[in-house]
C-alpha cells in the first residue's frame, strides 16, 4: 500500500478513536448529570425534614455546574461544580461528594411535655379504678350491714313473740288452743335458730342460746304429740312452761334493750369481728341460759300409762238466729232523700256553728250507700260527713282541726262522746274501750241488750280533749251488722265455763259476750282475769265450754272501761 493509502487508514483510525472517545465523555457527562439530581433531591429532601422538626439544617457546598473534563489527550481543567473535579489528570471520574453537614435537633420541650401528660393520664387512670372500686367495696358492705341489721331486728320480734305465747300458754286450759300456741312457738323457735345462724358470731359463742331453742322446740314436739293421741297437757307440762316463760322473759328483756341502743356501728363492729352492744347482748343472755337446767327428756305418765284425762267435750256452736226488724230508734227514716239528709245533716251538727254546707254526690262506702256533705263552721273548720240513704243514720264524719293540749279527762271526754251517741239516736251504747293518742280519745261502744254485750255492733267515737269536743266518728260496723235478734240462750252457765279457767288465774269480772269469730257470730263468756301481776281476757265458747282465745291485756288503760 502507497504512503497515501497508509496515512488515509491512520486518519480514519483516529476519526474512529475521537468518536469512541466523545461517546465516552458524553456517557461519563450523563451519569455526573444524574448524580448531580440525585444529590439535589437527596439536598431538599433533608431541608424539609429539618423545617417538619423546627430545626434548620445548613448544608454546606455549593451547587453549582458540574466540572467535566476538557476534550483532548490531557483534559482540560474542569469547572467548579457540586463534584468538584479537577481536570488536570483527564478527570474522567468526578470527585466523590462530600458528606453535608447538617446541625443537630437539640432535645426541646415536646418530649418532656408528653411524658409527664401521659404519666398524669395513667396516674388519673389508676386513682378511678381505685376510687371506683372502694365505692363499690363500701356499696357492698352498706348491703351486708343492712342485712344483718334486718336479721338483728327479725330475731328481737320472733323472741318476742315467743314469749306472748308461752305467756298465754301459761294459763290456758284449752286442748286446741294449746295445740295452737304450742305450733306457733314451735315454728317460731325455728325462726330464731336459723335467725342465730345468719349472724356473723362464733358458733361456739350462742351455744347455749342455741341449744335453749332446742329445747323448747323439743318440748313443742313432744306437746302436739301428747295432745294429737288426746292426752290433755298435765302438772309436769306446766311446769315446764312456767320454766321456758321465766328464762325466756329474762332474754327478751335483754333483747329490748339491745333494741333501743343498736346503731350501725354495732353491725360494723360485730361483722369486724369487734366488741358491740350486739355481741355484749348475746354473751349475756349466754350467762343467763348457763344456769337454766335442761328440760327433762321423759316425764311421768298417769297411773294407768296412758296419761291425765280431763278433755272438755268439743260440741258444734250453735247457730245465731237470722235478723229481725229494724232496731227500735232509727224509726220513720227509711229511704231518705239528699235534701232530708242535709236536714239531718244540719241537725247533727247543730252545736258547731255550721256556716255552710255543700252536698258532694252520692258514694258507696264500706258496704253503705251514702250522701256526701262538706261543711265549713264560723271558726273555718271543714267538716266531712256521710248520711246513710237507707235511714239517714251518720254513718261517718270528721273534723279537721289541729288538738293539743290536755284541758279535758278521760272521764269528761267519755261523757261528753256519749252524749253525742244520745243525740244521734243511738240507744243501749256502753264504753268498752279507749285508746288516747296524744290528746285525742278513741272510744269504743258496744251495743248492750238482756246482759249481753255485742262486741259486734260498735260505734267509735273520737273526742279532742282541748277543746272538748267530738271530732270524728265511725259507725258503719254498728249499721252493718245491727239488727233486732231474738233471745241468746247458752248450753253452759257462767260458773260451768268459769270453773274450765285454770287455776292459776283470779276472775276479776265476767260478762256474756257477741262477736265475730272465724267468720261467724259466737257467743261467748268474757273473763276479766289477772295473773302474775298481769291482766288477761279470757273467751269460753258459751254451747260447748271450749276456750277460744285469750286476749293479754298488758295492764293496758285502753280496756279500763
Amino acid at each position: 500500500m502507497d504512503e497515501k493509502g497508509w496515512e488515509g487508514l491512520s486518519s480514519g483510525a483516529e476519526k474512529v478513536e475521537n468518536i469512541e472517545r466523545a461517546a465516552a465523555a458524553e456517557r461519563m457527562m450523563a451519569k455526573q448529570r444524574v448524580d448531580a439530581a440525585r444529590a439535589r433531591m437527596k439536598d431538599e429532601a433533608e431541608k424539609q425534614k429539618a423545617r417538619r422538626q423546627g430545626g434548620s439544617a445548613t448544608v454546606n457546598g455549593s451547587a453549582g455546574s458540574s466540572g467535566f473534563s476538557g476534550n483532548g489527550a490531557n483534559g482540560g481543567n474542569g469547572g467548579n461544580g457540586a463534584n468538584g473535579g479537577n481536570g488536570a489528570n483527564g478527570g474522567n471520574q468526578p470527585e466523590p461528594r462530600k458528606q453535608k453537614k447538617g446541625k443537630k435537633r437539640g432535645d426541646g420541650l415536646g418530649g418532656w411535655i408528653a411524658a409527664v401528660v401521659s404519666l398524669g393520664a395513667i396516674t388519673l387512670v389508676l386513682s378511678a379504678v381505685v376510687t371506683v372500686g372502694a365505692i363499690r367495696m363500701g356499696r357492698d358492705n352498706a348491703s351486708v350491714a343492712g342485712g344483718y341489721r334486718g336479721t338483728v331486728y327479725e330475731f328481737i320480734h320472733i323472741v318476742e313473740e315467743i314469749d306472748d305465747d308461752l305467756d298465754v300458754l301459761r294459763i290456758s286450759e284449752s286442748p286446741s288452743k294449746q295445740a295452737e300456741l304450742l305450733t306457733n312457738v314451735l315454728v317460731q323457735t325455728r325462726m330464731a335458730e336459723m335467725g342465730l345462724e345468719k349472724l356473723p358470731y362464733d358458733s361456739h359463742s350462742d351455744e347455749k342460746t342455741m341449744k335453749f331453742f332446742n329445747g323448747i322446740s323439743k318440748f313443742c314436739e313432744d306437746g302436739l304429740e301428747k295432745l294429737s293421741r288426746g292426752e290433755p297437757l298435765g302438772e309436769w307440762e306446766k311446769k315446764q312452761i312456767e320454766r321456758l316463760y321465766t328464762v325466756g322473759h329474762k332474754v327478751r328483756g335483754t333483747l329490748d334493750e339491745l333494741a333501743s341502743c343498736c346503731a350501725d356501728k354495732d353491725i360494723t363492729g360485730m361483722m369486724r369481728g369487734k366488741k358491740s352492744c350486739i355481741t355484749e347482748a348475746l354473751q349475756e343472755i349466754e350467762s343467763e341460759l348457763s344456769e337454766f337446767p335442761e328440760l327433762a327428756e321423759k316425764h311421768p305418765r298417769g297411773k294407768d300409762g296412758k296419761g291425765e284425762n280431763g278433755l272438755l267435750p268439743k260440741l258444734p256452736n250453735s247457730e245465731i238466729p237470722m235478723p229481725m226488724p229494724q232496731q227500735k230508734g232509727m224509726k220513720d227514716r227509711a229511704g231518705v232523700t239528699s235534701q232530708k239528709a242535709e236536714e239531718l245533716c244540719k241537725y247533727y251538727f247543730s252545736s258547731y256553728g255550721v256556716e255552710e254546707i255543700v252536698y258532694g254526690g252520692e258514694s258507696l262506702g264500706k258496704g253503705l250507700k251514702a250522701y256526701n256533705f262538706t261543711m265549713q263552721t264560723d271558726k273555718g273548720v271543714e267538716i266531712f260527713a256521710e248520711i246513710s240513704q237507707k235511714d239517714g243514720a251518720l254513718i261517718y264524719f270528721d273534723y279537721y282541726e289541729e288538738c293539743t293540749q290536755h284541758t279535758h279527762d278521760i272521764q269528761t271526754a267519755k261523757n261528753m262522746a256519749q252524749a253525742f251517741l244520745e243525740k244521734l239516736g243511738y240507744e243501749n251504747m256502753i264504753p268498752v274501750r279507749v285508746d288516747e293518742s296524744g290528746t285525742n280519745a278513741d272510744f269504743t261502744f258496744a251495743y248492750q241488750m238482756d246482759g249481753c254485750t255485742y262486741y259486734t255492733d260498735e260505734i267509735i267515737v273520737k273526742v279532742c280533749e282541748e277543746r272538748g269536743v267530738v271530732s270524728g266518728l265511725d259507725a258503719s260496723r254498728y249499721l252493718k251488722n245491727h239488727r233486732g235478734r231474738y233471745a241468746l240462750s247458752a248450753n253452759i252457765t257462767m260458773q260451768e265455763a268459769r270453773d274450765n279457767l285454770s287455776d292459776r288465774v283470779t276472775v276479776e269480772a265476767s260478762e256474756t259476750v257477741l262477736f265475730e269469730y272465724k267468720g261467724r257470730e259466737v257467743l261467748a263468756y268474757e273473763f276479766f282475769c289477772s295473773f302474775d301481776g298481769k291482766l288477761y281476757f279470757i273467751y269460753v265458747d258459751a254451747m260447748d265450754g271450749r276456750e277460744l282465745f285469750i286476749v293479754d291485756a298488758k295492764s293496758d288503760a285502753s280496756l279500763a272501761f
